[in-house]
């Protein structure tokens, strides 16, 4: 998990660097993604509002081979948060600035990794 959060963090920086809208939105779904392993549902929510946000704004839709993915996401959050709080969380993640945006998701992909790694050392047999 950390390895994958580390490359997508070079990614982002390298996206960043040439101010590419949609490479920097990719990253954040899949911080967002790693993100999903431990954070709460609404984080959670707040990561996807962030990134439909940048799409938005960039004229980049969600990719077809991420949509399977998102909609299983999108049912889980939906069967755990009540309509209200789906919304005030999302409206949150899209409501920061695009380097807010990168910032809180860092934040989470880094909790979601410690969250695996406790996970982990508490229960070695999951690993194998």
């Amino acid at each position: 998990m950390a390895g994958a959060r580390a490359q997508f963090e070079t990614s982002l920086a390298l996206f960043r660097t040439s101010n590419d809208a949609w490479g920097i939105a990719s990253v954040m779904n899949n911080l967002g993604e790693i993100a999903r392993f431990k954070a709460s549902l609404y984080k959670r929510r707040s990561c996807t509002g962030a990134a439909e946000a940048l799409r938005e704004a960039t004229d980049f839709p969600l990719p077809q081979m991420d949509r399977a993915g998102y909609a299983a996401d999108m049912a889980v959050l939906r069967s755990a948060l009540d309509e209200a709080s789906l919304t005030a969380a999302w409206e949150a993640g899209r409501q920061l600035a695009p380097e807010q945006a990168t910032e809180f998701l860092r934040r989470i992909s880094n909790e979601a990794t410690r969250g695996v790694q406790l996970f982990a050392a508490e229960r070695p047999e999951t690993l194998t």
